[in-house]
């Protein structure tokens, strides 16, 4: 009976042994995936890092040539532009595309009291059911957080889901004005050449979007604004000359990295002010900001 005893407290032991080993071996199996899969991630984010900046120099690159290439004339960018980086290590996929940010409305113009009529119109082309007077009550309240007595905390837009953070609309309302409307840091004219015809629409008095659609057409391109003014629709509907232009100094870029099933998705507002070089002959172009990445 004892040597029962003693056989079975030693097969007990040699199998408590081997489970021990068996969970401390899965263990470090585990361990040593996590750190693999850890170390691979923080190569991907790396390697992410360094194409999102490569494509921002080629974004920069685009549009200096762009301006070159024109020379004395209008600077006419024909946006979007797509960009493909090539060459890149295996699984990789690095890709941008330039739009032009004046093609929008900028929320910052409401600090000039000649864009409320235009911003309210564009919240009720939008949104129908929407009052008159509820549309301009939240071009007022805009219109108010940015216009401070003191301009050193005057507080201009970053980016238009400030508008949804702030409660300034609803979120349904939001979703609906967000593909037609851009934070920029400076009062900024529309874009005749890329502008959403809604957004045109809300710069005239009476204007459908039929009729900014007629104005609007993809093989249009126009030299100067005079040569906008001249269409009889956009006479009839009163549009302020001041509101418009055809050189863009905002440009909006999206961009995505991606390596197999992980992406990294960014947003960059890129600011070319003039045709002017700097000392070393080149066009400046600015990186005001990037998000996410």
């Amino acid at each position: 009976m004892n040597n029962f005893r003693q056989k079975a407290s030693a097969i007990i032991v040699a199998i408590a042994i081997v489970s021990l080993v068996s969970i401390i071996s899965v263990g470090l199996m585990i361990r040593n995936q996590q750190q693999i899969s850890l170390t691979n991630a923080v190569k991907v984010s790396v390697q992410s890092e360094q194409y999102q900046k490569e494509l921002l120099k080629e974004v920069i690159r685009k549009l200096q040539d762009d301006v070159v290439n024109n020379k004395d004339k209008a600077i006419l960018d024909n946006l979007p532009i797509n960009i493909n980086l090539e060459h890149l290590k295996r699984g990789y996929q690095a890709n941008a595309y330039i739009i032009d940010a004046q093609a929008y409305f900028n929320i910052n113009n409401l600090s000039d009291t000649t864009w409320s009529k235009s911003f309210t119109q564009l919240q009720q082309l939008i949104n129908p059911s929407l009052s008159k007077e509820d549309a301009e009550a939240v071009t007022e309240k805009i219109a108010s957080m940015i216009n401070t007595q003191d301009s050193i905390i005057r507080q201009y837009f970053l980016l238009p889901s400030q508008l949804l953070q702030k409660k300034i609309i609803s979120e349904s309302e939001f979703y609906l004005l967000e593909p037609l409307i851009v934070a920029l840091p400076n009062n900024t004219p529309v874009n005749i050449n890329s502008v959403n015809p809604i957004v045109l629409a809300s710069l005239g008095d009476g204007m459908t979007l039929d009729d900014a659609k007629k104005i609007i057409t993809p093989h249009k391109t126009y030299q100067s604004i005079q040569s906008f003014l001249q269409n009889e629709a956009v006479q009839s509907a009163n549009i302020s000359q001041d509101q418009l232009t055809v050189n863009s100094c905002y440009f909006m870029v999206k961009g995505l990295i991606s390596y197999h099933k992980q992406r990294r998705i960014f947003t960059a507002l890129l600011y070319r002010p003039s045709a002017d070089t700097n000392a070393q002959g080149l066009i400046v172009v600015d990186v005001l900001w990037v998000q996410g990445g």
